[in-house]
């Protein structure tokens, strides 16, 4: 029977030996809070796979929760939903929830296992633990808020992982000079920040973006022109390079987003409102 660690052994050995995984983050809920449904991730995944001026080069999905929404532990239809359209998915597994909400967590891992694993060869990027968990300080109680990856509290984590993903929003460093024009550095600095204590291991983009509208953060400024700029100088010298999942494709929640950072908005289209078109890439 296949097992949890069959899927992992697939996410290893898929990390190895494709390119690097290019996508967004998806959640589980449409805007009016219902959940999704298969149909729901196939169009999200296929309008992603077909974004004016990406050339198809967005074919991957990170989760933040194996759980289909509505559900104890069923595992999300967003997977049958990437066996369909062929999206790699990063898995996840949110941790913020207390014992009981991750066990279940690991409930629907198996059974995405034992129902899908046969099917999700070379579709598998990763599984990813916890969202954001060290920088809100909960439950272990890390001290260093700004750059959690640096406390070393942290460092016992670090050893047990097998690569580390880095959330950076300079948008968000309000107490830093942080208009979009310094976008690269601020972005440089934080992931060299997480390099020094990497140990070598590889670290993966698993959110960063720049807002198209809401309020200014410090010298931050939300509007499509620095969401183009930020994608311009930020993300197109990391998209094939190494994996990033941009945050986001699509605003979707209870209430509108403020900020807002949907590259499409709020309806799923095939337009973007800015251009996502990469030219001559540097390195960041």
């Amino acid at each position: 029977m296949p097992s949890a660690s069959h899927i992992l052994t697939l996410a290893v050995t898929l990390g190895i030996a494709s390119a690097a995984f290019q996508g967004f983050n998806y959640g589980t809920t449409l805007s009016d809070g219902s959940a999704k449904t298969q149909s729901d991730f196939e169009n999200e995944f296929k309008t992603a796979a077909s974004l004016e001026g990406t050339g198809g080069a967005f074919t991957s999905a990170r989760l933040y929760t194996m759980i289909q929404g509505g559900t104890s532990n069923d595992p999300v239809s967003a997977i049958p939903a990437a066996i369909k359209t062929k999206t790699s998915l990063l898995f996840g597994l949110w941790a913020s929830g207390g014992d009981a909400v991750f066990s279940n967590e690991l409930v629907a891992l198996k059974k995405a296992a034992e129902k899908y694993c046969g099917q999700l060869d070379h579709l598998v990027a990763g599984i990813s633990v916890g969202s954001e968990d060290l920088y809100r300080i909960s439950p272990i109680g890390i001290r260093n808020k700004e750059n959690p990856g640096v406390d070393p509290d942290t460092l016992a984590v670090i050893d047990a992982c097998d690569w580390l993903g880095m959330d950076a929003y300079p948008y968000y460093e309000d107490t830093k000079h942080n208009p979009v024009s310094e976008g690269p550095s601020l972005f440089r600095a934080a992931k060299d920040k997480v390099a020094a204590v990497a140990g070598g291991k590889e670290i993966w983009i698993t959110e960063t973006g720049w807002p198209i509208s809401g309020k200014t953060s410090g010298e931050g400024v939300a509007s499509i022109n620095n969401a183009r700029t930020y994608w311009k100088d930020v993300g197109c010298p990391m998209f094939g390079n190494i994996n990033v999942w941009w945050y986001t494709l699509l605003d979707a929640g209870t209430q509108s987003s403020n900020p807002s950072f949907g590259v499409v908005g709020s309806k799923l289209t095939k337009k973007p409102l800015y251009d996502l078109s990469c030219g001559k890439k540097r390195r960041v």
